[in-house]
């Protein structure tokens, strides 16, 4: 329906049946689309009538059933963190809608699937409309309500992208993490639907409030951990991670739960585009602020130790692209004055990967990163006062080519 009037008309049929059809109460699931339709509709004038008939429908309703929703008027409290820019519909609507749903939503979640895109982007706005007026009455759904967004999280229109995102926020003001994590995390895993799930949880933790959510920080934390969701190269896949780092940043404290998400943020600073490495760097400065530290070295200094631990355990058989390559690479160049403090490990860490047998490509990389690390004016590695004892077997690991950095530097 490209023409405005004929949409508007819709809404007033959809209205005037709502409002005066004698059996409407049999057939609500049929009438309430054409109306709420209408509330998100480009058109200003279709969205007035809409809004204004849909408020007459509610008021009405609420009166015809009196007897059966005064308890739910009498203990009606807003949720604490409703979405910003929307106003809660009334009890009549909120009641109509969550009784309706059953119906609704089979049909509507098909829709989402369908291989034109126009009724794609239709369904995804009559869904936000839906979880909107059903509040928390769509607790019961969100299982289906989740699987549906996951599947169009992943569609090539970004204007349906967009309105997944509005149900995913709509649904974490109504749901809490307690319920909405333990659908979600199961499918982050990046072989079973790619960045989908993180789209749709990004989306479910901006709508969520931060009093709930941070009892469910170390769940959510040690899932994002996951080596098939933190350890992903794909741009599109970090561009989400991130995308949910950042949101969480902004509404947890981070401070006793920070070295995951350190080592998280510093691999795909490591290991991503020019554009997500500058993004995951801010978040690196971000999660130290978040952590109550003035400087982002104090934070390196605070997880570098445990990073080179776990990269010790790993260490042999590194190729160009092992994550475990990309993170000490990542680490040589960003952590400064913290490497000088951990030299000894670094040292045994540098020996085994400049050995006989190892990667060509990661021995002369890493060689190289030493140089630089050498060369810098600021000495980082001397900054623990050990460079002078760790010096002569750093440099003694591949003769030919250590003794070329040991020239350069001297």
């Amino acid at each position: 329906m490209d023409l405005p009037q004929v949409r508007l008309v819709l809404a007033e049929v959809g209205g005037r049946l709502a409002l005066h059809m004698p059996d409407r109460y049999s057939y609500w699931h049929r009438i309430l689309p054409l109306l709420l339709f209408g509330l998100k509709d480009e058109d200003k004038d279709v969205r007035c009538k809409a809004t204004q008939l849909w408020e007459q429908v509610g008021r009405k309703y609420e009166e015809e059933n009196m007897d059966q929703l005064k308890q739910e008027i009498d203990f009606d409290v807003p949720p604490s963190d409703y979405p910003p820019g929307e106003v809660r519909p009334g009890i009549g609507c909120r009641s109509l809608v969550q009784r309706s749903l059953y119906h609704i939503l089979p049909g509507l979640l098909t829709d989402l699937d369908d291989w034109q895109a126009s009724p794609r982007l239709h369904a995804a706005k009559l869904l936000a409309v839906l979880i909107l007026n059903a509040d928390s009455g769509v607790t019961q759904y969100a299982e289906k309500v989740l699987t549906a967004l996951h599947l169009a999280a992943g569609d090539k229109e970004a204007s349906i992208v967009k309105q997944v995102n509005e149900c995913g926020h709509f649904l974490g003001c109504f749901l809490p993490p307690s319920v909405f994590l333990p659908l979600v995390l199961p499918r982050l895993g990046a072989g079973y639907h790619g960045e989908r799930p993180l789209v749709v949880l990004a989306a479910l933790v901006e709508g969520s409030s931060t009093a709930l959510l941070q009892p469910c920080l170390p769940d959510l934390i040690s899932a994002l951990g996951e080596e098939d969701v933190a350890l992903v190269f794909g741009e599109a896949h970090q561009e989400a991670l991130l995308c949910v780092i950042r949101t969480l940043l902004n509404k947890c404290d981070f401070s006793e739960n920070s070295f995951k998400m350190f080592y998280l943020l510093l691999f795909i600073a490591s290991s991503s585009s020019v554009e997500n490495a500058t993004v995951a760097q801010e978040g690196l400065r971000e999660l130290s602020r978040n952590c109550g530290h003035e400087e982002v070295q104090e934070l390196y200094q605070k997880h570098t130790r445990e990073v080179l631990d776990r990269l010790l355990e790993t260490v042999g058989g590194w190729t160009e692209g092992s994550p475990s390559f990309l993170l000490l690479g990542g680490l040589m160049k960003l952590a400064g004055p913290a490497l000088g403090h951990e030299l000894e490990i670094l040292t045994k860490i540098l020996t085994a990967c400049t050995t006989k047998g190892e990667d060509p490509f990661v021995c002369l990389h890493c060689l190289t990163q030493l140089r630089h690390l050498l060369l810098e004016e600021s000495q980082p590695l001397a900054a623990g006062g050990q460079l002078e004892a760790w010096l002569p077997v750093l440099v003694s690991s591949e003769a030919h080519l250590c003794l070329n950095v040991l020239f350069q530097v001297t």
